[in-house]
C-alpha cells in the first residue's frame, strides 16, 4: 500500500467514524445499537429462577463510572426476568457484597 492509499484509507475510516457518531447523537435507536451490556456475574438460589447479580465492568451513571448490583426477578406470567433493586457502586467489591447480601436476605 502506497502512502497516498494509506492516507485515503485513514481519511475514509475517520469520515465513517464521524458519520456513525453523528447518527448515534441524533438518533437514540442508533445509540442503543452501538452500546453493549456490561459483563456481569450472579448468584442464584437452588430451585429459584431469580438472579442476584453484579456487573464486572463499569457503566456510566451521572457521568461517573459505576458498577451495578440488583435482582433479576422471574416473572412467571411473562416467563421473563425483570430488573429490580438496582443500585450503583463505586467499587466492584461493594456491588458483589450487596448481591450476596440480597441473596442471603432472600434465603432467610
Amino acid at each position: 500500500m502506497t502512502k497516498t492509499e494509506a492516507m485515503i484509507m485513514a481519511r475514509a475510516q475517520r469520515d465513517l467514524a464521524e458519520t456513525i457518531n453523528r447518527l448515534a447523537q441524533d438518533d437514540p435507536t442508533w445509540n442503543r445499537f452501538l452500546t453493549r451490556m456490561p459483563r456481569y456475574r450472579y448468584f442464584y438460589i437452588k430451585g429459584c429462577k431469580d438472579e442476584f447479580f453484579w456487573t464486572t465492568e463499569t457503566v456510566r451513571h451521572n457521568g461517573k463510572p459505576r458498577y451495578i448490583s440488583g435482582i433479576y426477578k422471574y416473572v412467571k406470567t411473562r416467563k421473563t426476568l425483570k430488573l429490580t433493586n438496582e443500585r450503583y457502586h463505586a467499587k466492584r467489591q461493594d456491588a458483589k457484597a450487596r448481591a450476596l447480601k440480597l441473596k442471603q436476605e432472600a434465603t432467610s
